[in-house]
């Protein structure tokens, strides 16, 4: 039998599809992202009839539903202004910082040297970058 609801913890195919999701994002895995997709669809209904039990998979749905927002930080002060955009709770929403270049797809071609910037992503489409944790825009209707 497959493990699909959730107890005390959450069960691993729901943790998978979280994992799937997150990373995707993180590695540029599309793949992975329609599998999470793929995966919460088949669990739908009982999410729907079961929502107690199914607790887990219901973040993961919402997450999906709600386009997350992917932060990436680049540059010296990156994982100061992470800590700072941080501090505000912000449901659906993945960090990646990193003060030098990296190897990671989230950060290819977002390094300028000697400059810490802020991209807010959701889906393939980026906003202009920002300089400083105050000039980000929080805005959930985009794109």
């Amino acid at each position: 039998l497959k493990e699909i609801t959730d107890s005390a913890e959450p069960c691993g195919n729901s943790v998978m599809a979280k994992v799937l999701w997150e990373l995707g994002h993180l590695l540029g895995e599309t793949k992975w992202m329609e599998r999470a997709e793929e995966m919460v669809s088949l669990m739908k209904a009982r999410i729907v009839a079961y929502p107690s039990a199914h607790a887990q998979w219901a973040s993961v749905a919402a997450a999906i539903a709600f386009k997350t927002t992917l932060v990436v930080i680049t540059g010296p002060e990156a994982l100061k202004f992470a800590t700072i955009l941080q501090k505000t709770y912000r449901p659906f929403v993945i960090f990646a910082a990193a003060e030098q270049q990296e190897s990671l797809a989230v950060f290819e071609h977002r390094f300028k040297k000697n400059e810490t910037l802020i991209y807010l992503c959701r889906g393939n489409s980026c906003k202009a970058a920002v300089d400083h944790p105050d000039k980000v825009i929080w805005n959930e209707n985009w794109p």
